[in-house]
């Protein structure tokens, strides 16, 4: 009798196990299809795409993609029809001719939201890794910004602020980045430098050190010839979009 119960509740755990591996497995090949539909119809953008050059516009270039995936998701269409236009907008406008900071990517967003998909309701917030920058509107400062916190799932979208370093450890700059889906210890980006908007991965080092090791494939699709230096990534920020209604 106790062989039996032992078998059976084997059994009930297997059966519990498998279906949360295809929820899971739903899940995110559902998150990956939007983004999918997304670049196969030409609806994201890529930095370089703006009129007057795209060299700092990584944060609203983003912000666009992002925002497109958002609407997708709720209401089956992109938020903009032609993003190119928007990001000629933006980049004539001059606010990020300097580069962008995740302060300014939170406030582009939340306006964003409410003028275009009003009858939705959001949060959106950001964490900062302590010594990085200090929080700020809707964020918080924590000690370090670990595997959980650059999870995306269909109802949080993130972008993260990426620090790029040389072999020797020096800093090179930021670059935005939207997050696509993660597995383990890989994380899929939509990164808008890359040509096509292709999914480019990289390996984090574990659940507490989330210094990125690069892919080698991912710097052969980079233009800037500085990046090519890059050795590691450093998660500087991450801002979440959640829908709550």
């Amino acid at each position: 009798m106790k062989l039996y119960k032992l078998v059976l509740l084997i059994v009930i755990f297997s059966i519990n196990l498998k279906a949360n591996n295809i929820i899971s497995s739903k899940n995110e090949s559902q998150t990956l299809n939007i983004w999918e539909v997304l670049r196969d119809q030409h609806l994201l953008v890529n930095q370089n795409d703006a009129i007057l050059g795209g060299e700092s516009l990584c944060g609203p270039a983003s912000a666009i993609n992002i925002l497109q995936a958002v609407s997708q998701t709720l209401t089956n269409k992109p938020l903009y029809l032609n993003p190119k236009e928007i990001l000629d907008a933006i980049s004539k406008n001059g606010e990020f001719k300097g580069g962008a900071n995740s302060e300014q990517i939170v406030s582009l967003l939340k306006k964003s939201l409410i003028d275009m998909l009003s009858n939705y309701k959001f949060k959106v917030s950001a964490i900062t890794g302590r010594g990085m920058q200090k929080a700020f509107d809707d964020g918080k400062e924590v000690d370090q910004i670990i595997h959980s916190d650059l999870l995306p799932n269909q109802t949080k979208f993130k972008i993260v602020a990426l620090g790029l370093f040389n072999a020797d450890g020096r800093f090179l700059g930021n670059h935005f980045v939207a997050l696509n889906r993660a597995n383990n210890y890989k994380i899929w980006l939509v990164d808008p430098m890359s040509t096509y908007n292709q999914n480019l991965i990289i390996k984090l080092n574990g659940e507490q050190d989330v210094n990125g090791v690069l892919v080698p494939e991912y710097l052969n699709l980079r233009k800037a010839s500085d990046l090519q230096k890059v050795k590691s990534l450093v998660p500087l920020s991450v801002i979440t979009i959640e829908i709550l209604t």
